[in-house]
């Protein structure tokens, strides 16, 4: 499974206005550091749930799980009543295929 880089570049964080170096906004919007990096961790299960239900097309499997990571950041800024956000980011990403 190759590795992905961020979509984009750093940007900043539009509720403090500093930047944030690890932060990133691709198609989808920004992207917490901390769900972008579970993301990263949860890539190799995300891979292969989508292989096993016949999305083997790598490029639009990353693209639904940035989606995801975005969706999981909205949820974040909203309420931080995650527990589990490698969990909560894999079952997003499972919704949206």
């Amino acid at each position: 499974m190759p590795q992905f880089s961020p979509v984009a570049a750093p940007t900043q964080n539009c509720a403090d206005e500093t930047p944030q170096e690890d932060s990133f906004v691709d198609e989808f919007g920004f992207i917490a550091p901390q769900v972008y990096q579970s993301s990263q961790d949860i890539a190799p299960a995300a891979f292969a749930f989508a292989g096993r239900i016949g999305a083997n097309d790598e490029a639009e499997t990353h693209r639904f799980l940035m989606r995801a990571a975005a969706l999981v950041t909205r949820k974040l800024e909203k309420s931080n009543d995650i527990e589990n956000l490698s969990g909560y980011l894999l079952q997003t990403f499972k919704n949206l295929l």
